[in-house]
């Protein structure tokens, strides 16, 4: 019961606009889709939450489906949306940031994200602390 009100409580989180935006461009050039970034912000302008990123890939007809961070430490099917924690956050502190997870090894999680030069690797000691429990994995084409 806990898991699920802290996964409602994930969703329903704000997310940078920026990153809402690079997120859905880079899963759709992942999915060889096309997507317009300036057109989807006139038709639907923020604020955006992780419900509405997750809703909005199902409606450009990519599954979806939301799991833990927990289980990139198992055999799991990657990429995945996760979603970075921000020091010492309060609902009332800046929207979370995303990255896409591509892949894991034995100790690591390795990442991108719209802020970042390349990957970055997260230990799984770490893993909580960088990110929060939900991610949102999908399928690549």
């Amino acid at each position: 019961m806990e898991e699920r009100a802290t996964a409602t409580a994930a969703e329903s989180r704000e997310l940078h606009w920026e990153d809402f935006l690079w997120a859905l461009g880079a899963v759709c050039e992942l999915r060889n889709l096309p997507f317009d970034g300036e057109l989807f912000v006139k038709q639907f302008p923020p604020p955006y939450s992780v419900a509405q990123l997750a809703a909005v890939l199902t409606a450009q007809g990519i599954p979806v489906h939301m799991g833990t961070t927990d289980a990139l430490r198992g055999r799991t099917t990657l990429p995945c949306l996760a979603f970075q924690r921000v020091a010492g956050a309060r609902p009332e502190d800046p929207p979370r940031r995303i990255a896409i997870i591509a892949k894991c090894d034995r100790r690591h999680a390795v990442a991108v994200n719209a802020q970042s030069r390349g990957t970055f690797s997260v230990p799984f000691a770490l893993l909580n602390e960088v990110f929060e429990p939900l991610v949102l994995y999908f399928p690549v084409a």
